[in-house]
């Protein structure tokens, strides 16, 4: 019996889906033959992996841009020698910049080949003229959505078979050698995680400008923990007032074991800006977000997040209501245990690399 190919395309693979793909190895059993073909690095500095799980064919190609606006990924000769034929599926990258996945995907698309459009129903810097573009071309391909919540909220706009993955990250991986204690509520210092980078998208300098206006009394009891290229000195030109806040840089760290160890010494994560992967990992551990109530804003992991249930929103740019919401979970802190527990228990199930996998091989054996 013919083993059907299944042949995965996208600008890079970070290191933050080997979860994904060894999961995905895991629940295939043998069934396709699967490729996945990306470039070294994509467009917005992703690097991917040297090498991934022995069993799949893996190509990395040149990518070029044109005019720092479309992509091409020069794929088009290894594709064609694969000799797809129908009961064989390709999923693309859902980003229209990519011309090369939109090229290839139209030409194998009319040899029958079964094309899966995967990506984002929005993003947080999705414009409307690009919202109605994307969702005009997804409907061409069956699709795959980042979370259920994109797929729910694109109703009417979709009209092709769609599933949702729920996006995360390898939990059990992030887990692993770490004590989930829920003693560490019992706390002097209340103690902040962000993870992120200076950039408009994280909208840092939110943060300290809400500590900077928490009472002396109080700001003395609270710690943040930094992880991720945040300047200090530069930090310390813009914002002066940082000085009085007991801030530690922790920089940019790879290691993942290292990354664990520090969120989970912290009590709760707070992201300004547009959130999105870090909140899975910060569920992970038991902390739970604080993140702005202008939900497409955010990115789609923002589907993780329940209002009062695992976190709590603050009012979109104001710092005195992050500053509000900062000292309402430091003194409420059954409140801040019901929601650790709330976290944790939502990325055990769903959020996670392996349901994932189930998710998406399934929805590709019900398709072909």
């Amino acid at each position: 019996m013919k083993q059907n190919k299944l042949v995965i395309i996208q600008p890079a693979l970070g290191r933050y889906r080997k979860g994904f793909i060894d999961s995905l190895v895991s629940e295939n059993c043998n069934e396709f033959d699967i490729s996945i073909i990306c470039s070294p690095v994509d467009n917005a500095g992703v690097k991917s992996m040297d090498s991934i799980h022995p069993s799949i064919e893996y190509n990395l190609v040149k990518m070029t841009s044109i005019f720092k606006v479309f992509f091409w990924q020069h794929l088009f000769f290894i594709v064609l020698k694969m000799n797809l034929s129908k009961g064989d599926s390709l999923i693309i990258n859902g980003n229209p910049r990519f011309l090369s996945s939109l090229a290839i995907s139209l030409f194998l698309k009319l040899k029958g080949i079964e094309i899966y459009w995967w990506g984002h129903a929005w993003s947080s810097s999705s414009s409307k003229v690009g919202s109605y573009i994307r969702f005009k071309l997804m409907n061409l391909y069956k699709i795959i959505l980042y979370t259920d919540e994109e797929v729910e909220l694109s109703k009417g706009l979709i009209k092709s078979d769609v599933v949702g993955l729920n996006n995360g990250l390898d939990i059990l991986s992030i887990r692993k050698g770490i004590l989930f204690d829920k003693n560490k509520f019992e706390f002097k210092i209340f103690k902040i995680a962000f993870i992120g980078r200076y950039t408009k998208k994280s909208n840092f300098g939110l943060l300290i400008k809400a500590l900077s206006q928490i009472p002396a009394n109080e700001l003395e009891y609270i710690q943040l923990n930094v992880i991720g290229n945040i300047p200090e000195q530069e930090m310390l030109k813009l914002y002066p007032q940082s000085k009085n806040i007991n801030i530690n840089y922790h920089g940019e760290i790879w290691d993942e074991h290292e990354i664990s160890n520090l969120l989970n010494d912290n009590h709760v994560f707070v992201y300004p800006g547009s959130v999105g992967l870090s909140i899975i990992h910060a569920f992970a551990l038991g902390l739970p977000a604080v993140v702005h109530n202008e939900r497409i804003m955010h990115m789609p992991e923002i589907g993780v997040f329940e209002d009062r249930v695992n976190g709590i929103c603050f009012t979109n740019g104001c710092s005195k209501s992050l500053a509000e919401k900062v000292l309402y979970l430091k003194h409420n802190v059954n409140v801040l245990k019901e929601y650790s527990d709330n976290a944790y228990s939502k990325v055990t199930t769903t959020y996670n690399t392996h349901d994932m996998a189930i998710r998406f091989i399934n929805f590709i054996r019900k398709n072909k």
